[in-house]
């Protein structure tokens, strides 16, 4: 059981990780950051609509996203392999894919 909490918290960390970034491309754009109940869901809404990343990323963040909920709102007794499976099978493959939506954002605020 240690070794699930301690992958659900490397996932929970991943994609807090990608908020933070998400947040920080958007705060030197001058967009204002949402609020609210739902502002983890309008946060990648509006980084869809702002260009930063693909709705094929806003799709495979989805996932992340309700595991951050579940992590954040239930116990270590709760955490499954068979739920971490997917997330940790794909997760190579979901950065790769926020990493190449956020780089092309990045070249076009540095030019």
């Amino acid at each position: 059981m240690l070794e699930l909490a301690g992958v659900a918290t490397l996932l929970h960390n991943f994609y807090n990780g990608i908020e933070n970034i998400l947040k920080l491309i958007l705060k030197e754009l001058k967009i204002s950051l949402p609020e609210g109940s739902s502002l983890h869901k309008d946060l990648l809404k509006l980084s869809v609509e702002k260009g930063i990343i693909t709705e094929t990323t806003l799709q495979e963040l989805g996932e992340y996203l309700a595991f951050r909920h579940f992590f954040n709102h239930s116990y270590a007794l709760d955490i499954y392999a068979d739920k971490l499976e997917p997330l940790v099978a794909n997760i190579y493959e979901v950065y790769f894919h926020f990493k190449k939506d956020i780089t092309e954002i990045l070249e076009k605020i540095a030019q």
